[in-house]
C-alpha cells in the first residue's frame, strides 16, 4: 500500500493499490507507464510508506511548502522518487529519533532537492536519529539533498550501491545542540558502492568511514559544505511580563498592592455556611497591553474542542470548513476537559484560535 497526503493539512490517505487503478494504468502493484502523484504545500504531521509497486517509476513531487515532520519508508518496490524543484522547498523530519528515509529492497531509489533532518530536539549526543537516509539492498542515488543532525552517518547503504551529488547540511563541532552531523557523510557495508561527488554534508569525524567492507569513491575536489533548513511559521518571541497591580480578595477582606505584595490565588478547604475561607487573586498586566497594543497576532493553530457525543462525521466536516475559512498551518482536534464538559453537557463543539487586530 501507499499512504500519502493528498490535501493540505489532510490526515493522511492509505490508497490500495487497486485504488490507484482509478487515475493511473496498473494492477496488482505493477505500473504500465510512469505516474507522479503530486504533493500540495502543507504541514504533515504522519509517516509516509510505499510498498510494492513494480513496473514503471512512481514518483512523489513535492510542492514548495511541503514540510513533513515524519518518516518515509521504502520496501519491495522497482523505481521510486521523491523530489522537490529546488532544496529548501520541502522537508522530511521526524517528531523523534527516528531516520527520516529508509529504503529496503528497492531497485532505484532517487532523492533530490529534499531536506532529509534527523531529529532536530536531540539534546545529547545519543538520543538524535542515527542516519538521514538508511537503505538496505538499494541502489540510491541522493541529488542536492540537504542532511544533517545525524549520530552516526548521513548515509548509510548496506549493500548495493549509493551515490551523494552535489549535497550540504550540517556544521562544524560536535555540539548535539546544533545540526552537526556527528559521525560520517556515508558510511557503508555488506560490500556497499559508494560514490561522493562535488560536495557531501559536513561530518564532525570523517567524509566517510572506511570499514563495513565497502568501497568509496571520492570524486576531485569533493568537499564538505555546511547548510541546514528553515522550519515552517514566523518567528516565536518568548517575553516575561511583570504583574503591574494584583488584588487579593480573603472572604470580605480586600488586600492590595502596593500595601500587601503577597498574592493569594485559588480555593482552600471547605466552604462553609457563614465561613468565607477562600482567596481568590486578580493581576493586572499593563505592560503586555501595552506591548501588544496596535499588533497582528495570528497563531499558526486553531484547536477544535469538543466534550464528548460528537459524530467523527461532524468533526470532519467542521475541520475542513475551518481549514477553508483561514491559512492555519494546523487544525488539532481535542477533548474538553471536566471544567468545560460539565458546565455546557455533551455535544459541546468550540473552535479556539488567537487573532488580535
Amino acid at each position: 500500500m501507499l499512504k500519502y497526503y493528498t490535501t493540505q493539512h489532510d490526515m493522511p490517505q492509505i490508497i490500495q493499490r487497486q485504488k490507484l487503478l482509478s487515475g493511473h494504468p496498473c494492477g496488482a502493484g505493477y505500473l504500465t507507464r510512469p505516474v507522479t502523484i503530486a504533493v500540495p504545500a502543507g504541514t504533515y504531521m504522519e509517516n509516509v510508506v510505499i510498498a510494492g509497486f513494480w513496473g514503471e517509476a512512481l514518483t512523489l513531487a513535492f510542492a514548495p511548502g511541503v514540510y513533513l515532520r515524519g518518516t518515509v519508508e521504502i520496501r519491495h518496490c522497482g523505481e521510486v522518487s521523491l523530489q522537490a524543484a529546488s532544496l529548501g522547498d520541502a522537508c522530511v523530519y521526524p517528531t523523534g529519533a527516528q531516520t527520516p528515509v529508509t529504503a529496503r529492497a528497492v531497485q532505484r531509489l532517487r532523492l533530490k532537492s529534499l531536506y532529509l533532518s534527523g531529529y532536530r530536539g536531540r539534546s545529547t549526543a545519543t538520543d538524535g536519529s542515527e542516519y538521514c537516509v538508511q537503505a538496505q539492498g538499494c541502489n540510491t542515488v541522493i541529488d542536492g539533498c540537504g542532511m544533517e543532525y545525524s549520530r552516526s552517518a548521513c548515509l548509510y547503504a548496506a549493500g548495493g550501491t549509493a551515490s551523494m551529488h552535489a549535497c550540504l547540511g550540517g556544521c562544524t563541532g560536535d555540539n548535539p545542540a546544533t545540526n552537526a552531523n556527528l559521525g560520517y557523510a556515508a558510511r557503508g557495508a555488506e560490500g556497499a558502492h559508494i560514490a561522493l561527488e562535488d560536495t557531501y554534508p559536513l561530518a564532525f569525524i570523517a567524509h566517510y568511514c572506511g570499514s563495513g567492507m565497502a568501497t568509496y569513491r571520492v570524486g576531485t575536489g569533493c568537499v564538505g559544505t555546511a547548510g541546514g533548513m528553515s522550519e515552517p511559521g514566523s518567528a516565536r518571541v518568548t517575553r516575561t511580563f511583570l504583574p503591574s497591580f494584583h488584588c487579593t480578595y480573603t472572604g470580605s477582606s480586600r488586600k492590595a498592592y502596593p500595601n500587601n505584595k503577597v498574592i493569594w490565588q485559588g480555593v482552600y478547604g471547605q466552604y462553609r455556611a457563614g465561613y468565607n475561607n477562600f482567596n481568590t487573586g486578580t493581576l493586572w498586566f499593563d505592560e503586555a497591553s501595552a506591548a501588544l497594543a496596535g499588533k497582528t497576532v495570528v497563531e499558526d493553530w486553531a484547536f477544535i474542542t469538543h466534550s464528548g457525543g460528537v459524530a467523527e462525521d461532524t468533526l470532519a466536516q467542521l475541520t475542513e470548513l475551518v481549514k477553508s475559512l483561514a491559512p492555519f498551518r494546523e487544525v488539532f482536534l481535542t477533548q474538553a476537559g471536566c471544567t468545560v464538559s460539565s458546565h455546557c453537557g455533551p455535544g459541546t463543539l468550540g473552535v479556539l484560535f488567537l487573532r488580535r487586530e
